[in-house]
């Protein structure tokens, strides 16, 4: 019988591969997978942000990379686990809004053609930008914090 511990630990990995685990859009556009971004807390109260690669069960360890190169970590000495999501509200508030001030902005400033025609091509020239922002606000760490938020897949204190 697998101990309330053991059975943390595999719920860990299943959590890590449905996280893991690319959709339909990024397998169409043949994007490669990227590891999972974790936040991992040890039982000596040190924090670290690495790139979660697997679980290893039989090994009982987290393999990671961080900037130099491979890193286990023991499930043993592992008190928590986050996951860094996406917040999808504040993602598509900025590229909605983005295209409605873009509207906007073609309406008024395209003098030449007419309003409705100046606010769509207003509208669809600011999307793509939209995007890009979002991009940029991802991989910029000030407002890292306000697009992604931190969910709890591990916790050794529930177990």
């Amino acid at each position: 019988m697998p101990s309330n511990l053991q059975l943390r630990y595999e719920a860990l990995a299943a959590a890590v591969e449905r996280a893991s685990r690319r959709s339909l859009l990024l397998k169409l556009v043949a994007l490669p997978a990227e590891p999972l971004p974790v936040r991992i807390e040890c039982l000596d109260g040190s924090t670290t942000e690495l790139a979660l690669l697997s679980v290893v069960l039989d090994g009982g360890e987290l393999v990671c990379r961080n900037g130099s190169g491979e890193v286990t970590i023991p499930l043993g000495r592992v008190t928590a686990v986050w996951r860094r999501r996406l917040r999808a509200d504040r993602a598509l508030s900025l590229w909605l809004g983005m295209g409605i001030a873009g509207g906007a902005a073609g309406a008024i400033g395209i003098a030449t053609a007419p309003a409705a025609a100046g606010a769509l091509a207003g509208s669809l020239l600011a999307m793509p930008l939209g995007l890009g922002c979002i991009v940029f606000l991802q991989r910029w760490k000030v407002f890292n914090k306000w697009i992604h938020d931190w969910v709890l897949l591990f916790d050794r204190a529930a177990a």
